[in-house]
């Protein structure tokens, strides 16, 4: 990534300068990841709140501290999924450094957002990202979802109010259903559409009958069949509802429900018919495909 076009930047932040910027993240400890994220949830916060930057060098900025994260996330996701319950405080300190790293990550696209919405200088040198900066929203929205579900907690309307405000915008800019690469190296492509669904789905799934281990397989499955689920302005072969006018989670279907302007109706039928074949196979074979090895274990 090339960040010299951004080094005259004089905002008042230890990442403004472009070279100090790959310096610093660049000296982020190896070895110890939650002091890592501790870190990169503390950039990220202070950029939040800091006023200046161009738009482009903030979403250069987030999207140098997102890349940077992922291995550290990744550590300490798979150290709380295997700390047992009983041990509070270690518990507790995985939660809050995850869920506030999501939490963070979330506001800084967010803020990008907001900042293209508003004719922000400058905006011409995303465009070409709002996408990816739309479906980076969404998906870190959907995993502080998931945060929330692993300790059944309530969840805040404050995500769902912005899961729909930014599903709305990539309706009205025509890049809903667009695919993108979210992420360098990551196998495939997806939509703003797709981690739409992944959210609403996770939500409308029961999470609050699982165990943490159960919500995390159910949450891979869900990516993974996230291209085979239904959804449309009209509530026929339909399960749930989601109304973008609200700050509401979905609701099942229940009675015969009117199509109107914000309402979004979804279902799993075809990702359920998809997930059937799959066990079949594995039944049959006795062996688990490669592709659905990352998700589908126990």
């Amino acid at each position: 990534m090339d960040l010299n076009w951004i080094s005259s930047s004089k905002v008042n932040h230890p990442l403004a300068d472009a070279k100090q910027a790959v310096a610093l993240v660049g000296g982020l400890p190896a070895d110890d990841p939650a002091k890592a994220l501790q870190q990169i949830t503390e950039w990220l916060e202070l950029l939040n709140q800091t006023n200046g930057f161009k738009i482009g060098r903030r979403f250069e900025t987030v999207d140098l501290l997102d890349v940077a994260a992922k291995g550290h996330e990744r550590n300490l996701s798979q150290d709380y999924l295997s700390t047992p319950r009983q041990q509070k405080y270690h518990e507790n300190r995985l939660w809050n450094g995850v869920y506030g790293y999501w939490k963070e990550l979330g506001d800084g696209y967010l803020v990008c957002v907001r900042e293209y919405e508003s004719g922000s200088s400058g905006i011409t040198t995303i465009r070409k990202n709002l996408s990816v900066i739309v479906a980076r929203a969404l998906r870190a929205l959907a995993l502080q979802l998931k945060w929330v579900l692993l300790r059944y907690g309530p969840v805040e309307p404050r995500i769902w109010s912005e899961i729909a405000r930014l599903y709305r915008l990539a309706e009205q800019g025509g890049m809903a259903d667009g695919a993108i690469t979210i992420y360098l190296g990551e196998r495939g492509t997806t939509t703003p559409q797709r981690e739409f669904l992944k959210a609403v789905v996770l939500a409308a799934s029961s999470p609050d009958g699982l165990l943490p281990a159960r919500l995390e397989i159910a949450e891979r499955a869900i990516a993974h069949f996230a291209g085979a689920f239904r959804l449309s302005t009209r509530p026929e072969g339909c399960t749930h509802c989601f109304d973008l006018a609200l700050s509401k989670p979905p609701v099942r279907l229940l009675t015969a429900a009117n199509a109107t302007e914000t309402r979004r109706f979804f279902a799993a039928s075809e990702a359920l018919a998809e997930l059937g074949r799959l066990t079949a196979r594995i039944s049959e074979s006795g062996a688990i495909p490669a592709a659905a090895s990352p998700w589908c274990r126990d």
